[in-house]
Parts: structure tokens; sequence; C-alpha cells
């Protein structure tokens, strides 16, 4: 939990295997003990991968090609998946609708090594 909670943006279960040196099997049950618990949120990656992080709703900018992950700020964008929330569950007759939304792009040194 402590190399979680100093990782700024998710961390995946090899990292935490380097970092502990723990035993694997361990690391991913107690991941998934974690995650079930809502003491730590899994973050897909888009390549099959999960990230694990503090709980809190946030998005994220994923790199395709090295998989780096940064939080984003989208407080002013929430406003807005708000309205589309609303407007999806009327037209689906759906209630309680939330999101998860994760973009995706190339980092600055992918974008150089891809030019």
């Amino acid at each position: 939990m402590e190399i979680i909670a100093q990782n700024g943006c998710g961390v995946d279960a090899a990292e935490i295997i380097k970092k502990t040196r723990a035993d694997r099997a361990t690391v991913y049950r107690q991941l998934e003990k974690l995650a079930r618990t809502g003491e730590v949120q899994e973050v897909m990656t888009g390549d099959g991968k999960k990230r694990y992080e503090r709980p809190g709703h946030h998005h994220h900018v994923i790199c395709r090609s090295c998989g780096r992950m940064e939080k984003i700020d989208a407080q002013k964008a929430e406003f807005a998946l708000g309205m589309v929330e609303k407007r999806v569950a009327g037209m689906v007759k759906f209630t309680q609708v939330e999101h998860n939304l994760e973009f995706f792009g190339l980092c600055p040194p992918c974008k150089a090594h891809h030019d």
C-alpha cells in the first residue's frame, strides 16, 4: 500500500514485486483484495495491464507506446461529462449513470522516438 501511495499515478504489480521482492502470487492476491475492499483503484491502461492507485475520481492520459500514465486535472471537464451522463441516462432510461474515461496518446519521449 505504501508503494501505491508514494507513486503519483498508478503502479503495476511487476513494479511492486521488483521494489519489494515479494512473492508474485502474494502481491497479486493482496492487490485483488485491496481493489475489492476499495482501498486501491484499478486502472486499465489499454494494453490489458492493470495499474493500481489510491481511490478517487480522476482521469488519466496514457501513452500507447510505453504505458506512461499521468493524471489530468479534469475538474472543468467533469461538468461537461456530467451533462453527457444525464443525456445517456435519458436515452437508455438507466439511472445512476457514471463514466470511466481514459485518454490515450504518445508521451513526448515516445513521440520523438516515432518521428
